[in-house]
């Protein structure tokens, strides 16, 4: 008897968040160097770090929800990157899509229980 292994949803969450935590750690090293190097380099290391740091944190915001397929972080123009709870079908953060029963027709909760 052989048992599959069902595929973790949120294993691409956490790789994402891994590098955006990458991201934010390359912001002090870049300070840092400017006791190495000049301040035009120095300078240009902090833009990028910091490029970096808005782009890893769009990154891990438009990550979909395993359940409706949405941005799970995002709803219109409003973010929230410590929802947690699906900003759509309010599935919890960290629940498999199958344990929960379909909270499609539900009323979403107010907006501050998702934080």
């Amino acid at each position: 008897m052989t048992t599959e292994r069902v595929p973790d949803p949120w294993q691409d969450y956490r790789k994402r968040r891994r590098w955006a935590r990458l991201a934010f750690l390359l912001v002090p090293c870049a300070l840092s160097a400017g006791t190495l190097w000049s301040t035009t380099v120095t300078a240009l290391l902090v833009v990028i770090s910091g490029a970096a740091c808005i782009s890893a944190v769009r990154f891990v915001e438009s990550w979909q929800c395993p359940r409706c397929g949405r941005a799970f972080f995002r709803r219109g123009r409003t973010h929230n990157s410590f929802a947690k709870r699906c900003m759509h079908c309010a599935l919890p953060k960290w629940t498999h899509p199958d344990s929960m029963p379909n909270a499609a027709d539900a009323p979403l909760p107010n907006r501050a229980s998702w934080v």
